[in-house]
């Protein structure tokens, strides 16, 4: 995207905030947003040069307590929707509101940014996997998503 070399990158892990991005100066451009996330083994990057982003995976295959994640963390209207749902359809529901929760809030949070100063026209959009639940929210709508997977780095 950027044309960068690895070495030129640095990632710093920041203690209850988003991880902290730093390029060297003769790369830095005026604007570049991102987002990671991780879940079992797996590792996500967002990466936009237009406008900001969040994302969210999740690996769909760890057992997990689905009810009690879903006590824990939604809203009484959420649960309230998620409970409507046939039984067939609430783990997938769930990690589409969950995920989409998540992004939301790194998009409203990460690099500093203060949640008012994007309060309006963000977009969210479910990524199919076959086994992450995957969503990528952004302050407008992207219309370009480059996957790539790799098996090793």
């Amino acid at each position: 995207m950027l044309g960068i070399d690895n070495e030129q990158i640095v990632v710093t892990e920041r203690e209850a905030q988003a991880p902290l991005l730093t390029l060297s100066p003769q790369h830095d451009p005026p604007s570049f947003y991102f987002s990671l996330s991780h879940s079992r083994g797996w590792i996500a990057c967002a990466a936009s040069v237009s406008c900001h982003v969040g994302l969210d995976i999740e690996d769909k295959n760890s057992p997990r307590n689905i009810a009690a994640l879903s006590a824990a963390a939604f809203t009484p209207d959420e649960m309230s929707w998620l409970g409507k749902l046939p039984e067939a359809q609430r783990v997938e529901a769930f990690y589409r509101l969950w995920n989409c929760n998540e992004a939301l809030y790194k998009l409203l949070h990460n690099q500093g940014q203060e949640p008012q100063a994007i309060n309006a026209g963000w977009n969210c959009r479910i990524l199919l996997h076959a086994r992450l639940g995957i969503c990528l929210c952004s302050v407008r709508e992207v219309s370009v998503v480059n996957i790539v997977e790799l098996n090793a780095i």
